[in-house]
């Protein structure tokens, strides 16, 4: 659900999604840090900048990786750029691991 709400153009319809509110992405926010912290606490005060890289990689590949209905009939017209279509899962965990990398890095 953090994919669909965080890709543009996306909004939570009426009555679904259990209450959010602005309020709640920051206590997530908040709960990211506090994970971040515990996993990595070399990470110190660089923890939220962490978190808000993640929060943000993680959306804007989620919105790549789902190609719309147009772009996958452009990519079987012409299959020669399909070669920039990108596995989400691979994709995000090795940009995570380059992020968590650099942030402890720049700590040490």
């Amino acid at each position: 659900m953090l994919c669909q709400l965080s890709a543009p153009g996306h909004r939570v319809p009426q009555g679904v999604g259990g209450g959010l509110t602005p309020a709640s992405g920051i206590a997530g926010s908040n709960a990211g840090i506090v994970t971040i912290k515990r996993h990595l606490p070399k990470a110190g005060d660089d923890a939220w900048r962490l978190c808000g890289q993640i929060i943000l990689v993680t959306g804007a590949t989620w919105v790549h990786a789902q190609p719309s209905d147009s772009v996958l009939a452009a990519y079987k017209a012409d299959p020669s750029p399909a070669y920039i279509r990108m596995d989400f899962t691979d994709y995000l965990e090795t940009t995570v691991a380059a992020l968590v990398s650099g942030t402890l890095a720049q700590t040490a």
